[in-house]
């Protein structure tokens, strides 16, 4: 969405009827930056006094849908990194342990994603981190940069190291390999997408 959006709402009245409507009343256009679509709704047709709600609801959308996405702040994303250098979360993604919470390592790892330089971050991750963390910077430079992804996992399917992994209540010792094949078959990728919202 550009930066200084701009909408109007177009009232006029209607001379023709709409599917055996009978003729007139009013007819209401939403238009953002002078566009008559938007979120697939291009238009609102209202008569008599569901005009004033129509207005509402559209101009209340738009308030919403217009509220940047602000990135975290650059504490918040430091203290993120440092969690992913850590040896002690587990890989993992979805809920974990009795209470199904989402875990330490997954709040980290979207922290970073919605920072503003989260390639760079998780290129240091998979270079300096524990096996787990680089798990999560291997899943953040697949989707950021797909086309380095294979030399960043190189090496650390050569060495091949145990990666703890979490799923639900159970937790495992899996070999890297297996969790960077996962990684590049997009096993994971709808995290990074749910982060960045696009």
């Amino acid at each position: 969405m550009p930066s200084n959006p701009e909408f109007t709402v177009v009232i006029r009245k209607r001379n023709r009827g709409i599917k055996g409507r009978k003729s007139g009343g009013l007819e209401a256009e939403f238009r953002l930056n002078n566009r008559m679509k938007w979120k697939g709704v291009s238009r609102a047709m209202v008569f008599g006094p569901g005009l004033v709600g129509a207005m509402l609801f559209l101009i209340g959308c738009y308030g919403f849908a217009a509220e940047p996405v602000r990135p975290p702040d650059k504490k918040t994303v430091q203290e993120a990194y440092r969690t992913l250098l850590s040896t002690n979360i587990p890989f993992a993604f979805d809920g974990v342990g009795i209470a199904g919470v989402t875990s330490k390592g997954e709040k980290a790892f979207r922290t970073v994603a919605g920072s503003t330089n989260a390639l760079e971050l998780f290129q240091a991750i998979v270079k300096d981190g524990s096996s787990e963390g680089q798990m999560y910077g291997l899943c953040g430079i697949h989707k950021l940069a797909p086309e380095s992804f294979d030399a960043f996992a190189r090496p650390i399917v050569s060495a091949n190291r145990k990666v703890i992994t979490m799923s639900g209540c159970l937790m495992s010792e899996d070999r890297a390999s297996e969790v960077v094949a996962r990684i590049a078959r997009g096993s994971y990728d709808r995290y990074f997408e749910k982060t960045r919202g696009r």
